[in-house]
């Protein structure tokens, strides 16, 4: 049960804080520049909102349960569920209320963030290791980039694309053309690649420390299974970049409707979510698992 916890609570913490990041930096930067019909920002609204809501759930009853069964940690899992809880459950009841975009709900939705972020990082060997403050802040960077990325990509395959769907062709990719092509930027090649890379393989030499390690031990074969798992996803990831995004966005300039280009988009953005589902399974994985590096 715990396993499964794991995994859903990383996933949920992961997905709703790249909902909040995609939201903030991707969708409302682009829509306030651009005429987005109302008729599309409703079904983003309505497709996003489920998203944080079902991740906020998973979150939060995935950390209840490490509470509950996890006695060793009674006192970190305390701290990471009222990360959880208490920042994006405000984010939450404020939207209930009356949806706002003004700087209160960015305050809110970066507490929220950072709070998700913080407590995903603090679910896995980080808590136990030493020094604490800089083994905590790269798996807070490493957290942060995969949220940008993993919870971006599923925020753009299930909210973004499907919201303009009922628009015609040309329309349809003029719109959508310069959300993926920002979310392909910031999220894809600024944050999560560098950061996510360069933080994870820091967190790897914390935890292994020698290439015996990596060969010589259940995690360390765990982790070059997850490190095999990445190679796939950077290469659709690059494939999107420097291929789909310039062509949505040629499309764009020159008023094409370019429909086959967004179906391949999505169903690229379909693999790499898929992949990075089992990305999540093989982090999960390995926090039950001692680090050889513990030993020496």
């Amino acid at each position: 049960m715990l396993h499964f916890a794991r995994w859903a609570g990383l996933a949920g913490m992961l997905l709703a804080a790249g909902v909040l990041l995609f939201r903030r930096l991707v969708w409302r930067p682009v829509t306030s520049r651009s005429e987005m019909p109302d008729a599309v920002e409703k079904r983003f609204a309505a497709r996003s909102r489920p998203l944080l809501v079902g991740a906020w759930v998973a979150s939060t009853g995935a950390t209840l349960v490490a509470l509950l069964i996890e006695p060793g940690y009674a006192q970190v899992d305390a701290v990471r569920f009222g990360l959880v809880v208490l920042p994006l459950g405000a984010v939450l009841a404020t939207e209930t209320r009356s949806p706002d975009h003004g700087p209160t709900a960015a305050l809110l939705e970066a507490a929220s963030v950072a709070g998700l972020v913080l407590s995903a990082a603090l679910t896995g060997h980080v808590r136990g290791s030493s020094p604490l403050v800089p083994n905590l802040a790269a798996a807070a960077i490493h957290v942060g980039g995969a949220a940008a990325w993993g919870g971006g990509l599923v925020t753009l395959l299930v909210a973004a694309l499907p919201s303009a769907r009922a628009l015609s062709g040309g329309r349809r990719v003029a719109l959508l053309a310069p959300v993926v092509a920002r979310f392909s930027n910031i999220a894809v090649v600024a944050v999560a690649v560098a950061v996510v890379v360069a933080s994870g393989v820091y967190s790897a030499w914390v935890e292994v420390r020698t290439l015996g390690g990596l060969t010589d031990s259940t995690y360390g074969l765990v982790l070059l299974a997850k490190l095999g798992a990445l190679v796939p996803i950077l290469a659709l990831g690059a494939v999107n970049n420097r291929w789909m995004t310039r062509r949505m966005v040629r499309a764009a300039a020159s008023g094409s409707s370019e429909a086959t280009a967004i179906v391949m988009l999505r169903r690229l953005v379909a693999w790499e979510v898929a992949l990075l589902g089992i990305l999540v399974g093989l982090t999960a994985f390995l926090l039950s698992l001692s680090p050889p590096g513990r030993s020496l």
